[in-house]
C-alpha cells in the first residue's frame, strides 16, 4: 500500500511522486500498467476508479485516445462497469442481479451499438418494444433503465460520451395492483384477514407453518428468517434479535450464483430487535420442541431455528414453492385466494402493524428500512378499514356540529 507525500496511506497500487503526481499500478488481464495523475487527491475514490476504468479500456484497445471513445460497445462497456466501476461500490449478490438483467433484457438488443450511436429515440424504441412483450415482467422495464442509467452515468463522468440519452426516458409503470373481494387495492401483495384465515386454517404441514406464521408475525426477511437462529431468539423477553441473514454466494469472477448459501450482514446493515407477540411464540415453542426429537449436536447447522427435512437451511425458492402448493390445493377446494410469496407476508406485516395504529417510524423500525419513504409504501389499507374510519370522521363531525348548535339538514348546514 503507496503513501502520498504527507505518509498518508493510499489505496493498493497508488503512490505520489515527489514532483506531486500521483503514479497508479494495475495489472489488467495479465498486463502491468502505469499512469500518472495530477487530480487524484480530492476524491480519492472516485479518482482511482476514472483511472483504472481508462486503462482497462486501453488494455482492451478500446480507446488510444479521447477521441476514439466512440469505438466502445455497450458490451465492451457493461463489462468494464461492472468489473471496475462498481467493484467495492456494491455487493456481489447486487451486482449478479446487475449481470442478470443485462445478459437477459438488454445484450442482444442493444449490446453491438457503439456507446455514442445510442440515442434517446433508439433506446425509447427499445423499452416501447420491451413493454409491450407479453413475455416481460412488470418490474423489467424499470429495472433495466436503473442498469442502462448507472452505465451511463459513469460513462460521462469518466468522459467517454457527452450526455446521458438514458435521463430523458420515462417508463409508464404497470402499477401491480391486486384487487379482491373485499375491495383490496395496492401497489404491492399483501393478505386480507379472510385470506390469512383461509391460509392457515387446517395446515397440514405444522414445520411450515410455524415458519410462515413467524414471517407474518415479525416482518422478518426471507434471508433473516432463513439464518435465524436460537441464539438471536430471546423467550423471557421475548425478543428477536435480527443482525444477519442468508444470502445466496456469487462468483466474484462470473457473477453467477452458485446455490451455496453464505451468512451477511442483514440488508442495509440494520440490527434491530422485534418483539414476539402470542401467535409467534406458540409458533417458535412448537419448532423447538420438534427441534429437540430429530437434532443432534453433530449437526452442520444446529443453531438454526428451521431446517428442511435434510437437515439443511431453507431458501427463499422451497419456501415460496411451499406456499405454491398450498394455494394451489385450497383453490381445488374452491377457495379465492391470491398468488403470493413469503416476501408478501412481510408486506401483510407492515400494513396490519399500521391498520393497527403503530406508528410509521416504529414500523420502520421493525422492518429495517434505512428510509422512512420505503415504509410509506405500506400504508395502504383494507376497503373494510377506510370505510371504519370515515365512520369515525362522521361521527366527530356530528358531535362537532352538535357543541356548536349547527343542525344538518339536506345536505346543508343551519345554525339554531
Amino acid at each position: 500500500m503507496g503513501k502520498d507525500l504527507k505518509g498518508r496511506k493510499l489505496e493498493k497500487g497508488i503512490s505520489q511522486r515527489k514532483d506531486e503526481r500521483y503514479m497508479i499500478r494495475l495489472t489488467v488481464d495479465g498486463v502491468r500498467y502505469t499512469e500518472y495523475s495530477n487530480t487524484y487527491g480530492k476524491d480519492r475514490d472516485n479518482d482511482a476508479l476514472k483511472i483504472k476504468a481508462r486503462m482497462l479500456l486501453k488494455n482492451r484497445g478500446i480507446i488510444a485516445n479521447s477521441n476514439n471513445n466512440k469505438d466502445i460497445t455497450l458490451n465492451q462497456w457493461f463489462d468494464t462497469w461492472l468489473k471496475v466501476c462498481k467493484k467495492n461500490q456494491t455487493k456481489l449478490s447486487t451486482n449478479s442481479v446487475y449481470y442478470s438483467i443485462y445478459n437477459s433484457h438488454i445484450k442482444d438488443k442493444l449490446g453491438r451499438y457503439y456507446l455514442k450511436q445510442i440515442t434517446p429515440l433508439l433506446l425509447k424504441q427499445y423499452f416501447n418494444e420491451l413493454q409491450i412483450n407479453p413475455k416481460t415482467g412488470k418490474s423489467v422495464p424499470k429495472r433495466v433503465k436503473i442498469v442502462l442509467m448507472n452505465m451511463f452515468v459513469y460513462a460521462v463522468e469518466y468522459n467517454i460520451i457527452e450526455t446521458n440519452p438514458v435521463e430523458v426516458i420515462k417508463i409508464r409503470e404497470k402499477k401491480n395492483t391486486v384487487m379482491t373481494e373485499s375491495g383490496q387495492h395496492a401497489e404491492f401483495k399483501y393478505l386480507t384477514v379472510q385470506e390469512r384465515q383461509i391460509f392457515f386454517t387446517n395446515y397440514t404441514n405444522k414445520r411450515h407453518e410455524n415458519l410462515l406464521l413467524v414471517c407474518l408475525h415479525t416482518g422478518l426477511r426471507s434471508g433473516e428468517l432463513c439464518n435465524l437462529r436460537m441464539s438471536d431468539i430471546d423467550l423471557t423477553n421475548r425478543e428477536i434479535h435480527v443482525c444477519k441473514q442468508l444470502v445466496m454466494d456469487v462468483d466474484e469472477d462470473n457473477y453467477k450464483r452458485n446455490y451455496n448459501m453464505i451468512v451477511s450482514d442483514t440488508k442495509g446493515s440494520n440490527k434491530r430487535i422485534i418483539p414476539i407477540d402470542d401467535v409467534c411464540h406458540a409458533a417458535i415453542i412448537d419448532e423447538i420442541k420438534y427441534r429437540k426429537t430429530v437434532l443432534s449436536k453433530e449437526d452442520k447447522y444446529n443453531d438454526l431455528l428451521f431446517l428442511t427435512r435434510n437437515m439443511t437451511p431453507y431458501k427463499s425458492a422451497i419456501i415460496n414453492t411451499s406456499i405454491q402448493n398450498r394455494v394451489n390445493i385450497l383453490r381445488k377446494e374452491g377457495h379465492s385466494i391470491k398468488d403470493f410469496t413469503v416476501h408478501c407476508l412481510r408486506h401483510t406485516f407492515a400494513t396490519t402493524c399500521l391498520e393497527a395504529g403503530i406508528p410509521i417510524e416504529v414500523v420502520q423500525y421493525y422492518l429495517g428500512h434505512a428510509n422512512i419513504g420505503v415504509t410509506t409504501k405500506y400504508a395502504k389499507v383494507t376497503k373494510e378499514l377506510r370505510n371504519k374510519e370515515l365512520k369515525k370522521l362522521d361521527a366527530f363531525y356530528k358531535q362537532e356540529n352538535k357543541e356548536n348548535g349547527v343542525k344538518m339538514v339536506s345536505n346543508r348546514y343551519l345554525v339554531n
